[in-house]
């Protein structure tokens, strides 16, 4: 805006500390603490409007300032087969999605702001076994706690929200050649300021053929399949919304690979970058 002046901070510190307990060869810690910054994509700062349909327009905040949050976590692991964590963040300059309507055109419009902190408390359990000698499987289940405060102007909330999920993957060993896994996902309900998150399901199913001494693999899988999608009610004053997104059905693939030379030489380490994160933020 004219005749203003944004004044930001761009210095800070991100401390790290790790710790690891090793009480027996069965049982093992791992303790950290970090301070991290989230950095919005760049699209959340464009100011420009974004109509999704006549009634419906997103626009970004060139004020937005990043969110930090300060991490608590402790693991534990017994051997290698059941694994367990609980963590604590503590999050400033939160964001939301704030939804202001005008009435007279009925048109709203949705921009990214700091609108206060939040609490976020985790428990999480995953157990690894192999169940028969051709039944393994891997389940993973947990439970959050969510309490945000939000005290941004006509938008003031403080919400407090439990909700859970649970996914399995089982692979199935029919013979030396083929193989089938099977996945799901599930997870409850939940609240998000002024919004109510709706339950979402899913799974998948794929069989696999080893040919040629192993050295080559066909696999047909089905993926996508249940409700993968963002469903939520948004009632707030003069508001009452729904949304629907869905990024895409089940989907039938058919993978075909083969490996060429010596199995033993070594598969060269996969390394994130800076440009990586950047390109993320971009949403390439």
């Amino acid at each position: 805006m004219n005749n203003t002046v944004d004044k930001k901070q761009y210095v800070s510190l991100f401390p790290s500390v790790f710790a690891t307990f090793k009480i027996n060869d069965s049982h093992q810690f791992n303790v950290n603490f970090t301070r991290r910054i989230g950095r919005p994509g760049y699209s959340s700062f464009n100011p420009f409007l974004s109509y999704i349909d006549p009634f419906t327009i997103f626009a970004g905040n060139p004020y937005l300032q990043p969110p930090f949050n300060y991490n608590f976590e402790i693991k534990h692991s017994y051997k290698d087969w059941l694994f367990s964590n609980i963590s604590y963040r503590y999050q400033t300059n939160m964001r939301d999605n704030v939804v202001t309507q005008n009435d007279n055109k009925t048109i709203t419009t949705t921009i990214d702001r700091n609108i206060g902190k939040s609490h976020y408390l985790n428990g999480d359990i995953t157990i690894v076994i192999p169940l028969t000698k051709w039944w393994s499987a891997e389940n993973n289940a947990g439970i959050n706690y969510e309490k945000d405060i939000s005290t941004y102007p006509g938008y003031e909330y403080a919400t407090g929200n439990i909700n859970g999920y649970f996914s399995g993957d089982n692979t199935f060993i029919l013979s030396k050649e083929y193989k089938v896994q099977v996945g799901f996902y599930y997870s409850t309900p939940a609240i998000s300021s002024f919004t109510k998150l709706l339950n979402s399901y899913g799974g998948n199913i794929g069989i696999q053929k080893q040919l040629w001494q192993k050295k080559a693999t066909i696999k047909l899988s089905v993926t996508n399949i249940g409700i993968n999608a963002y469903r939520a009610y948004l009632k707030n004053d003069n508001l009452n919304l729904y949304w629907k997104n869905v990024s895409e059905g089940p989907r039938v693939g058919i993978n075909i690979s083969y490996r060429f030379g010596k199995s033993t030489i070594k598969v060269s380490r996969q390394r994130k970058t800076a440009g990586a994160e950047e390109s993320g933020r971009a949403g390439f």
